[in-house]
Order: C-alpha cells, then sequence, then structure tokens
C-alpha cells in the first residue's frame, strides 16, 4: 500500500490557509499563492519478488514429467498433456528469463517473436513497447511449444482452453502435495 501521508499533511496545510483567510488572517491572494503547492509524487518498489532457481528448476521438472506421463492410457488425454506441459514450460522460462508481466506475455503475438534475436516485443502497461531478450534455454522452450500449438490459437498462444488448464493445473497440485 502507498503510504499517503505527504499528501494529508498538503491537504491539512490548504485547510489551515483556508481558516486563516476566513478569518481575515491573510488576503485571498496570498491564500492562492500559498495553496499552489504540488501534491507529493513519491515512488514505491514495483510489486514481485525474486524466483530461486530451485523453484523454477521445479516448475520445469513438473512440465517434463508430464511430456511422456506414464500413468495416461488415453493418447488423445496423453497429447494433451503433452501440448499443456510445452506451453507451461515455454510461458515459465519465457516469464523467468525476460521478467516480463504475466499479461504481457500473454499478449505477444508471433510477430513480435525474433528467434534469431532472441527476442520478444511487449506491449505493457498504457500501451508502451519495449523489447526483451530471451536465454537460449527459453527461446528452445518457445520453439517447441511452436511445434505442437494449434494453428487456430493464432499467434505465440499461450493461452490454451479452459480445460485443459484447468485439468493439468488439478493434476500437476496434486502431485506436488
Amino acid at each position: 500500500m502507498v503510504d499517503r501521508l505527504p499528501d494529508k499533511h498538503v491537504v491539512a496545510l490548504r485547510q489551515v490557509l483556508d481558516r486563516a483567510w476566513l478569518l481575515g488572517l491573510m488576503t485571498a491572494d496570498e491564500r492562492d499563492r500559498a495553496q499552489r503547492i504540488n501534491q507529493f509524487e513519491g515512488s514505491t518498489l514495483p510489486a514481485g519478488g525474486h524466483l530461486p532457481i530451485k523453484r523454477v528448476g521445479a516448475l520445469m521438472a513438473a512440465c517434463d514429467a508430464d511430456l511422456a506421463p506414464p500413468d495416461v492410457d488415453d493418447p488423445i488425454k496423453r497429447d494433451e498433456l503433452r501440448r499443456v506441459a510445452l506451453r507451461d514450460a515455454a510461458m515459465i522460462a519465457a516469464l523467468y528469463s525476460t521478467g516480463v508481466r504475466r499479461f504481457e506475455l500473454v499478449g505477444v503475438a508471433l510477430a513480435d517473436y525474433h528467434p534469431a534475436a532472441r527476442s520478444l516485443r511487449i506491449r505493457g502497461k498504457r500501451s508502451k513497447e519495449r523489447m526483451v531478450y530471451l536465454t537460449a534455454s527459453a527461446v528452445g522452450r518457445i520453439e517447441a511449444w511452436l511445434t505442437v500449438r494449434r494453428r487456430a490459437l493464432g499467434g505465440l498462444s499461450l493461452r490454451s482452453p479452459r480445460a485443459a488448464v484447468t485439468s493439468v493445473t488439478t493434476s500437476r497440485a496434486g502431485s506436488r502435495s
């Protein structure tokens, strides 16, 4: 939460100046000049924090385990798990190597991805654009995802049908306990 204390002080000062004017202790010009104080513009540290490499490794291991799940006999379900595992691994690798926000990554189009330059064009808050650069392993994970993604999804398509996401997320959550 942002500390609003300096703004409260400015508001209090303006109220004191208004009272002084009402009591005839200063002219309207003096009050107006004194009230031309700008609001305090502070800054806070960005939200978020460091994700330890061990945690990233555990997430990648969970994705890799779903590439060939031994307990799934249905080939259609196995293929869907594989697709989702490749997508999740690509997302995790891209997020970790670039530090972009989740909503920024989901909005990346295929034209924004440049594997030779190992870069992504990101459209962030308030339509700001920037280039971010991927590690070689992140490019490998994204390339693996692009080989199996459905063409109908378009773009890098880091989104998938809700049913697949829910079933895989539930199965992964249960396997980590």
